[in-house]
């Protein structure tokens, strides 16, 4: 009878060893599909990451091609604006000459007058 126990004993332990081997290997295997699916989930952020990335860039160099453009645009508008300047003072100072003129013209007319 002690023989048979015995024998019952290890045939239990071993029923439970095998069901812990059986829940162990379900464990690792639902880990190792959790791993792969974070290593996906981990590839796509990746990819994301890059394509933001690249936006970034392009979204920097058409920035700085604007910040060009407009840097050569006020440049064109200041020398604009200092030519049409330096006009207004042409023509200013035609008026002024011209007034000059008129003066003495006026002056004159009075004195044959």
């Amino acid at each position: 009878q002690a023989g048979q126990d015995a024998q019952s004993a290890i045939t239990g332990q071993l029923h439970a060893s095998q069901e812990e081997v059986a829940r162990l290997t379900q464990a690792t295997a639902q880990q190792e599909r959790r791993g792969e699916e974070l290593a996906q989930a981990l590839a796509r952020t990746q990819d994301d990451l890059n394509a933001a990335q690249s936006r970034a860039a392009a979204l920097e160099r058409e920035r700085a091609a604007l910040g060009d453009e407009l840097a050569e645009h006020e440049k064109r508008s200041a020398s604009e604006s200092s030519a049409r300047a330096k006009q207004v003072a042409e023509v200013e100072d035609r008026c002024a000459r011209l007034e000059g003129k008129k003066r003495g013209i006026e002056q004159e007319v009075e004195r044959l007058v």
